[in-house]
């Protein structure tokens, strides 16, 4: 699956398994993801104090970070999508 984002459902399923103290290549057999990618999640989304991985304020943290920081310029009455419809 390269390029797709993980779900909250893999995001549960790592929290459980590296409660459950297994490793990273461990954890990405299971969930079928590459092990770079539960390692950089990991990295990512420890949380504060405890340092633990929780699911939910992972998915949460990752997804405001996809989010977009600029309004697109192509949305519907814009001065560029005229000119793009034109053309």
């Amino acid at each position: 699956m390269p390029g797709k984002r993980l779900t909250l459902e893999e995001r549960e399923d790592i929290a459980y398994l590296r409660g459950h103290y297994l490793g990273v290549r461990q954890i990405a057999e299971w969930i079928g993801r590459d092990p770079a990618t539960v390692s950089r999640e990991l990295a990512r989304n420890v949380s504060g104090s405890p340092r633990r991985y929780r699911a939910l304020s992972a998915h949460i943290m990752a997804c405001e970070r996809a989010r977009r920081r600029r309004p697109r310029k192509l949305v519907p009455g814009a001065a560029v999508r005229a000119e793009v419809v034109a053309g």
